[in-house]
């Protein structure tokens, strides 16, 4: 009999795919779910997904709370879905983490409250200095949004709650890594996630704001030069997840991110109406399994139809099989592959930042060795390995 895979983390689309901006690469306002304009989850679907993950998850499960913009439920749904946790969760000793993704514009001071006093882990999307967040990042009437974002930064930071950044690269961004590498550190912006945009016409082109594979790959040795500067150097660098990607692979371990996974399907997307979807980047009619009001996240979870979708990353590009870093990123996301080939459109990024690095990786990893009990492999804590810069 197989294993089931444990219910561990779901993404929530708390109001659908609307947002109060309209950011030129966005690929979520471009999908057509056939749903109605007023995009809210309701609180019968919201007490049915609260219960089901206290009956069906384990002792920790992280919620994801995104969009479209989920600060536009209001403070009052967050205080809700919170009772709920309490009411359900009593007597069953759960630990449940919840993540705000927010673009950060206009927060009001009562969420802020919710996200202070619940201890929300808060994802910025913060592209870099303003004329490089505002090509993109724009609101309907096509004004920039990056004095907005960065009060909102600022209100975060006062109230002292942990903030995630992160971060599109676009084309625009492509030659200027070392720029936007200082503007994060200079904000004590410690914790990074940068993503490569890369989006397709209607014609099946690619746009021109999506970043070039080689583009890409400069980007990341780019950051790796300054970050491994700074690391040597005892300059507080911060957390950046690719790096973390790559030095969990170099250990043996499976990086953090899916993205670089074996396979795919270890976690859920729910609509704000209860339909359940296989992947946050492949929502559509083909990866929809169900929805919360007829069936139980744990069995879309493990269903023939997930378990299927999460298999099909082992169908990887035939130059894949013989690669040398096959390993540390298992033929890439299969939003970036070609449906027909599967070839990984970064692959060669991800080469050439792994081959860039690696000489640099060794001392590195042979310190950590040294400095940690290895007994148990995965409880390695990386991320405070790096945020402690020893």
């Amino acid at each position: 009999m197989a294993i089931r895979k444990p219910l561990q983390t779901v993404i929530v689309k708390t109001v659908g795919s609307r947002c109060n901006l309209q950011c030129d690469y966005c690929f979520y306002l471009k999908k057509d779910l056939g749903y109605s304009e007023e995009k809210l989850m309701d609180e019968a679907t919201l007490e049915i997904f609260i219960r089901q993950i206290m009956e069906q998850s384990g002792t920790s499960f992280g919620i994801v709370w995104q969009g479209g913009e989920p600060s536009l439920a209001g403070a009052g749904f967050f205080r809700k879905a919170i009772s709920l946790m309490q009411h359900f969760g009593e007597g069953k000793n759960k630990i449940i983490s919840n993540l705000l993704q927010t673009n950060g514009y206009f927060l009001s001071e009562e969420l802020i409250n919710v996200l202070s006093e619940y201890s929300f882990l808060t994802g910025l999307s913060l592209d870099g200095p303003e004329e490089i967040h505002n090509a993109y990042r724009k609101t309907a009437n096509a004004k920039g949004s990056w004095k907005e974002v960065m009060k909102s930064w600022e209100k975060l930071q006062q109230k002292q709650i942990a903030t995630n950044i992160l971060s599109c690269v676009t084309s625009l961004a492509a030659g200027q890594a070392e720029h936007i590498y200082h503007f994060f550190k200079n904000h004590q912006m410690q914790w990074l996630q940068f993503i490569p945009v890369m989006e397709k016409n209607e014609k099946g082109e690619l746009t021109d704001f999506s970043i070039k594979a080689d583009e890409w790959g400069k980007f990341m040795c780019t950051v790796f030069d300054v970050w491994h500067h700074d690391f040597i150097t005892r300059s507080e660098p911060p957390v950046i997840r690719f790096i973390e990607d790559a030095f969990h692979a170099h250990l043996g371990l499976s990086a953090p991110e899916c993205t670089y996974m074996e396979t795919c399907g270890n976690y859920l997307v729910l609509e704000h109406n209860g339909d359940v979807f296989s992947c946050d980047y492949l929502v559509g009619a083909t990866t929809k399994l169900g929805n919360i009001h007829h069936q139980n996240l744990i069995d879309m979870l493990n269903s023939p139809q997930q378990n299927s979708f999460g298999e099909n990353k082992k169908n990887i590009h035939s130059d894949c099989k013989h690669c040398r870093w096959l390993k540390y990123c298992y033929g890439g996301c299969p939003k970036y592959r070609d449906q027909l080939t599967q070839k990984y459109y970064y692959c060669e990024s991800w080469k050439m930042f792994l081959n860039y690095s690696e000489s640099r990786f060794a001392p590195i990893i042979e310190s950590y060795k040294k400095n940690k009990a290895i007994a148990d492999s995965t409880t390695l804590d990386i991320s405070g390995y790096f945020a402690g810069n020893k």
